[in-house]
């Protein structure tokens, strides 16, 4: 057991290689132990070894009794991996694991076939993975005449411009809705969004399938990208309730590898950004903070974001709800991945079927994501300074 505590100590600090090493001497030690085989997988799977992942959650299946959490690991590897049409079924474990917050819904989970009235749809994940999934919505349409969106109220905006659903209800204003909660809805089935690719995936919806509109004051507009330069919307982090976040996540100080070079702007567009993590562009005459302007405008949302890269060459930034925002309106962005990239990227890959506008730049080991920069930096001096850039649009 030292070997396996230590590796969960290891773990909840972020240092996922330790983790990884000291679940291995657990396994070796106690060959029985299913729980040490489901450590071992999780860190393989965020050090980048999915092969090895999916070897130790064949033994946790051996070893011991049905466990939701592991199908759903094997799903999101065998995403990885690419069999997707295999996959999804393993993938919808995850409702049935403790991270899932919708249990004990009062109506039945719909089954990827019947036809009905009113269906109540649920953002069950984090808001990028609600952007990618939002593309399957027409198809969702086409089965039942009333959607009922239960998701971030940030999403709002977006899904009512393009018409996704008949009602938005946000996380925090059921009971204002519906007094008797979920019980009071009048819905024959519901869905999480996360279940819609693996009933509707056999050919992914491309983008640009969510269209944006002019939500930013005329003043904000001209003061801020009334430029000629080159324009370049930058973010960083994601959520940080997730695991990944810390393999994910870069810091400012590798933006100075493009700072610096001409005929370039950059915006910052990242809203919870830190002063410690600005100081980076501290004297830096091409950079704009739009932080300070997201947080004092009254409801900036999705669709403000959204409303501003439509005014960038591109965007650049990590696997984040940037990312799939700018891919999802038809914006080029360039996605800086970690050594063990999420399913939804892929393996090896520099294009994405999921958004045809995204280039991705992967770390070529884990950790190290200064190549990662450089290659951004060469890429960018072309893009930015060639005779047939993109221009950015002004609608």
């Amino acid at each position: 057991m030292r070997h396996l505590e230590f590796g969960r100590i290891a773990w909840s600090k972020g240092d996922y290689l330790e983790a990884r090493d000291a679940f291995r001497r657990a396994v070796r030690h106690e060959r029985g132990n299913a729980e040490a085989w489901f450590d071992l997988a999780s860190a393989c799977d965020m050090t980048g070894d999915p092969c090895e992942a999916l070897q130790c959650l064949e033994e946790v299946a051996r070893l011991g009794p049905y466990r939701p959490d592991a199908r759903f690991l094997r799903g999101t590897i065998r995403l990885l991996l690419g069999e997707f049409p295999t996959a999804w079924s393993d993938y919808r474990a995850f409702y049935e694991t403790e991270r899932y917050k919708l249990k004990g819904c009062p109506m039945p989970m719909w089954d990827g076939v019947a036809t009905g009235q009113h269906i109540l749809l649920y953002s069950d994940q984090g808001l990028g993975d609600a952007i990618q999934f939002l593309r399957y919505v027409p198809q969702l349409r086409q089965k039942f005449r009333h959607i009922s969106f239960y998701g971030p109220e940030s999403l709002g905006s977006i899904i009512r411009l393009n018409e996704l659903a008949n009602e938005l209800i946000p996380d925090p204003g059921l009971l204002l809705a519906y007094p008797g909660g979920l019980r009071s809805l009048p819905c024959e089935y519901y869905s999480p969004l996360s279940a819609l690719p693996g009933w509707f995936g056999a050919d992914i919806p491309l983008a640009p399938y969510l269209r944006c509109e002019q939500s930013l004051p005329a003043t904000f507009m001209r003061r801020h990208f009334d430029r000629s330069e080159f324009k370049v919307g930058i973010a960083w982090k994601g959520s940080r309730d997730t695991p990944r976040n810390k393999i994910r996540s870069f810091t400012t100080g590798l933006f100075r590898r493009l700072i610096d070079i001409p005929n370039t702007h950059f915006y910052v567009l990242q809203k919870d950004a830190t002063s410690e993590e600005m100081k980076v562009f501290d004297g830096a005459s091409d950079v704009t903070i739009l932080t300070d302007d997201m947080n004092r405008f009254r409801g900036w949302d999705i669709m403000a974001t959204a409303a501003a890269m439509m005014q960038m060459n591109l965007v650049i930034t990590c696997d984040n709800m940037h990312a799939h925002l700018a891919g999802a309106i038809g914006r080029t962005v360039w996605v800086g991945l970690p050594y063990a990239s999420e399913w939804r990227w892929q393996l090896g890959m520099t294009d994405s079927p999921w958004y045809p506008t995204s280039r991705l730049f992967r770390q070529p080991e884990y950790g190290c994501w200064e190549p990662v920069f450089d290659s951004m930096a060469s890429e960018l001096l072309y893009a930015a300074n060639s005779g047939s850039r993109p221009q950015c649009s002004r609608d």
